[in-house]
């Protein structure tokens, strides 16, 4: 017996249905699997393709600090001193002066005495004879005793005085120009019976004595010297002849003593040992090149904007640091902001031709491209503009979808003066050519036609051109037309 088969759920009951329509739920289910399991192996592979795409460029660097640090010199400083030299002269001379002669003499005999006293001048000059004459009475019956004195010279009286009979007394001084070498006389004659006279006679002749005197003798000698912080205690010289006082009166100088002062409130300056010393701690603080280098590695990931690498410990002494950044990897594009380190990577295909090759032949940047960029660049701007000859124009204005060839460094929109430089550089070489290697792609071809891309230039012969271009030290305002100022 044949037995029906049965229909399971969803079997068509259509006797027009084709062989096997009996199966085809199943097999429906069985490829929605199968397509769902395509499309989880699908995004599992863009998952694994977007993770191998964001690959990460690794490079090294090395960061440059430039500042100013503060350098203390000691340098020389000079000076000019006094020495003075102070000192005692002594010395002996014959010096003028009186000479006295006494005479004394009493008579107590009666009768007439006469007494001669002689003296010799020994020096010329004014003299002087005082006298006290006395005659006395031995008592008040006896009279006429007499005293009576007189100065001679060579028989010629000079003075004399008397006394009388009456026992009187006389005193007087008479003056006379002694002589050297004359002897003077003089004569006391006393008389008169049982009375006694008595006679005081002083001589003041001219006389001279060695007399010693002293005085104070002084000099001073002035030289230059130079002394630094570095030399410590230096010793100058010795002290100068000059400073040592010279006597005057033909005597000797001693006890010679010195002192010095010099004109640089810098220096100290003493004496010791009749030798000249001096001191200085003077300094000066001067601004000199400071820099630094500091080494390191990193890594960007591919297709990201500006990265935080690192930031610089690196510090000038004196707080004016100015940071910049060389790397190894052409690929990557690194830059200072203050201390902090920044990359990202670049693209190293770049176009066929530069942006600023806008005319024929290419590979050639002529004085009018040049003249373009260098119009971006004086503007401090540029804009993207269909209408330009190289699709862009200067100033301000609304980005395109990728900047000018020159434009190769943050931030762009922006030809600074390293960019604007570059492309001098491609007009003075008189062309360039692609080198995945240059921040921009390109480098200058110094023979016209050895290009890594593009045709050759049909210009042999052509030699580099290197007119003298400078950029200015500051941007210059905006100035119309496209020749290179």
């Amino acid at each position: 017996m044949n037995v029906p088969p049965r229909k399971g759920a969803g079997d068509s009951l259509d006797s027009s249905a084709p062989p096997g329509a009996g199966e085809t739920i199943c097999n429906k289910e069985a490829n929605a699997t199968k397509r769902l399991l395509r499309l989880a192996i699908v995004l599992i592979g863009c998952l694994c393709a977007g993770a191998q795409a964001a690959e990460r460029e690794t490079f090294n660097y090395t960061i440059t600090a430039t500042g100013t640090s503060n350098v203390i010199t000691h340098p020389v400083v000079r000076f000019t001193y006094t020495v003075t030299g102070t000192g005692t002269e002594m010395w002996t001379e014959l010096v003028s002066t009186n000479r006295n002669l006494n005479f004394k003499v009493e008579n107590t005999e009666s009768g007439t005495t006469a007494d001669t006293f002689p003296f010799v001048v020994l020096f010329t000059g004014n003299a002087s004879l005082r006298y006290n004459l006395v005659g006395k009475p031995s008592n008040l019956v006896t009279r006429g005793v007499r005293s009576r004195m007189s100065l001679e010279q060579d028989g010629v009286v000079l003075c004399s005085a008397d006394t009388g009979t009456e026992g009187q007394s006389r005193s007087g001084t008479c003056r006379f120009d002694a002589v050297a070498g004359l002897t003077y006389l003089v004569h006391l004659f006393t008389s008169g019976e049982l009375g006694e006279g008595r006679a005081s006679v002083t001589v003041s002749l001219p006389d001279q004595v060695e007399a010693t005197f002293v005085a104070q003798r002084s000099a001073q000698d002035q030289r230059e010297g130079s002394v630094g912080a570095m030399d410590g205690e230096k010793e100058i010289g010795p002290v100068g002849v000059g400073a040592f006082p010279r006597p005057e009166r033909g005597g000797e100088v001693s006890d010679v003593t010195y002192a010095i002062d010099d004109d640089n409130p810098e220096v100290s300056t003493w004496i010791r040992d009749e030798a000249v010393f001096a001191r200085t701690s003077y300094s000066e603080t001067m601004r000199a090149p400071w820099s630094a280098t500091q080494s390191g590695s990193g890594s960007v990931e591919s297709g990201m904007d500006a990265t935080l690498v690192s930031q610089s410990t690196l510090v000038a002494p004196n707080a004016d640091t100015e940071w910049s950044v060389v790397d190894d990897n052409p690929r990557v594009a690194t830059w200072m902001q203050g201390r902090d380190l920044f990359a990202r990577t670049i693209a190293v295909d770049p176009p066929s031709f530069h942006s600023a090759d806008f005319r024929s032949p290419q590979w050639v940047i002529d004085a009018t491209e040049t003249g373009r960029v260098l119009s971006y660049w004086r503007a401090g701007a540029y804009h993207a503009n269909a209408a330009g000859l190289d699709g862009f124009a200067a100033g301000a204005g609304p980005a395109g979808a990728k900047p000018h060839s020159a434009d190769f460094r943050e931030p762009f929109w922006r030809i600074d003066d390293t960019e604007m430089n570059r492309v001098l550089s491609y007009w003075r070489a008189g062309g360039y050519q692609t080198d995945p290697r240059g921040a921009d792609g390109y480098a200058p071809a110094e023979r016209i036609g050895l290009l890594v891309s593009g045709p050759f230039v049909t210009s042999p012969t052509a030699e580099p051109r290197t007119p003298d271009v400078r950029l200015p030290a500051s941007r210059p305002p905006t100035r119309g037309g496209n020749q290179i100022k």
